[in-house]
């Protein structure tokens, strides 16, 4: 004879399911529909976002108009996700350049000058910055932006960054790469000079030295990963703010 379940029984039941199908979601689905923290920065010439799948990343190309991908550093330690992104990138015919920037925004700041001047190049927008939560390398960047570029107050930048995921006390390293570098920042990106560097500017990383831009018509790398063609994903362009990275 069927053994009864009790009505707790099946509350517990159903609230586990409930949790094992909301984790599937975040897990393993999402990712691969909703574009991770999508948002226009300029109109129709350069937006933001966290790391991508090949399916969300062919979403944002095609329904954008993408024409460069500036990556400040979401693969660093992962070769196969870094093989992954350049080769869907060059299937989508887009160029692609890559920086090694600190999760915490930290690292050389002639790298924040060099992505602004491939993010305000208009040969090469619509262009699409992202790192890896696409909150505080690219929150950074746009600081940045909003500041150099369009002249915004720290408040109203910082405002930006803190409403897109970024907590400054969760990570004080951004703000202390804001004072220490904007104004040189600034300046090299303005007259089109470089920082001098003479000490280390990751707090997790002590190599001070710079790192090259990596770039390469389409993205194009010469291995091919599995799994490398993209495949279309659908959904909303937007996430609300989560844990920085």
């Amino acid at each position: 004879m069927a053994r009864r379940v009790s009505p707790a029984g099946v509350v517990v039941l159903a609230v586990a399911g409930v949790a094992v199908g909301a984790l599937a979601w975040d897990r393993f689905i999402k990712p691969h529909v909703v574009p991770k923290r999508f948002h226009e920065v300029a109109a129709a010439t350069i937006y933001r976002s966290g790391k991508l799948t090949p399916a969300t990343m062919e979403q944002v190309v095609r329904s954008h108009d993408i024409r460069t991908i500036v990556d400040l550093g979401a693969w660093v330690d992962d070769p196969r996700g870094e093989r992954l992104e350049a080769r869907t990138a060059d299937v989508l015919g887009v160029q692609r350049h890559t920086f090694d920037l600190v999760g915490d925004s930290t690292g050389d700041p002639n790298d924040y000058v060099e992505a602004l001047r491939l993010m305000t190049d208009p040969a090469n927008q619509p262009v699409l910055v992202h790192c890896g939560a696409g909150t505080e390398r690219t929150g950074m960047l746009v600081y940045l932006y909003r500041r150099i570029v369009e002249g915004a107050t720290p408040e109203d930048a910082m405002r930006e960054a803190r409403r897109i995921g970024h907590s400054p006390s969760r990570n004080p390293h951004m703000a202390q790469m804001i004072e220490r570098w904007e104004p040189e920042i600034t300046r090299a990106f303005r007259d089109g000079g470089t920082i001098r560097v003479d000490a280390p500017t990751a707090q997790n990383d002590p190599a001070p030295e710079a790192s090259p831009v990596q770039s390469s018509p389409g993205g194009a790398t010469p291995s091919e990963p599995e799994g490398a063609t993209p495949s279309p994903g659908a959904g909303q362009t937007a996430d609300p703010p989560a844990s920085p990275g």
